[in-house]
């Protein structure tokens, strides 16, 4: 099963230097090849709660408190869904709602990679800026707090959020160490949840496995 998680918010404007009132359009998620089921978190709604179902394009749509950032959303869905995640055989695929800000050619990168791929590698990350040598103090705590394992001074790190990996690497931590990941991403500073959250996910889900981690370049 091949599942989709975009945590959806306001445009950024570059020319203005802020935000605008538009929210972001999510509409290229229909050209994501084999995709049963799409989550979206709007973080850019007035409201808080349940707000559609489209069966026709088997998309859930929640609208979510603007906190967190896109970490925030990753964690939350991984915390309310981990027992229906660690059940079966997912491909699960985290982005933004504007990943082409970060990978122009993200559905293309998307769409290049295979069930069997992804069972073998475990843990793609999504980023056409490649990895980098980084030392972020943040992520060496909250690893070990949240997960119990350890990491180096220097780490690599991806230039975004954006990532696809295997059910089995989900389910090798256990549920309440999610849960307290998740706090932290939803109450902590906005630095925190945005370079800690953002430096956590390759070494978590990637370096820390047997398997070398995966780049994904362009096709």
């Amino acid at each position: 099963m091949r599942v989709l998680v975009a945590a959806k918010y306001f445009k950024y404007s570059a020319e203005l230097g802020r935000y605008t009132d538009e929210e972001e359009d999510v509409s290229w998620i229909r050209d994501i090849q084999g995709l049963d089921w799409a989550y979206i978190y709007n973080n850019a709604a007035e409201s808080i709660g349940y707000l559609s179902v489209e069966h026709g394009h088997w998309t859930s749509q929640f609208n979510s408190k603007n906190v967190g950032r896109e970490q925030g959303a990753y964690t939350r869905f991984i915390y309310d869904n981990y027992e229906w995640i660690v059940q079966r055989d997912h491909t699960l695929i985290f982005t933004q709602g504007n990943p082409f800000y970060h990978t122009g050619g993200f559905i293309d990168i998307v769409n290049a990679i295979s069930e069997d791929t992804m069972k073998s590698a475990g843990y793609l990350g999504l980023s056409e800026d490649g990895v980098r040598n980084s030392f972020i103090s943040g992520v060496k705590y909250e690893l070990k707090r949240c997960f119990g394992i350890e990491v180096p001074d220097i780490m690599k790190v991806t230039g975004n959020g954006m990532f696809m990996v295997h059910s089995s690497r989900i389910a090798h931590y256990p549920r309440e160490s999610w849960r307290k990941f998740m706090e932290t991403m939803t109450t902590s500073k906005l630095s925190l949840q945005v370079y800690t959250g953002e430096s956590t996910w390759n070494h978590l889900l990637g370096e820390h496995f047997e398997h070398a981690y995966c780049h994904c370049s362009p096709v």
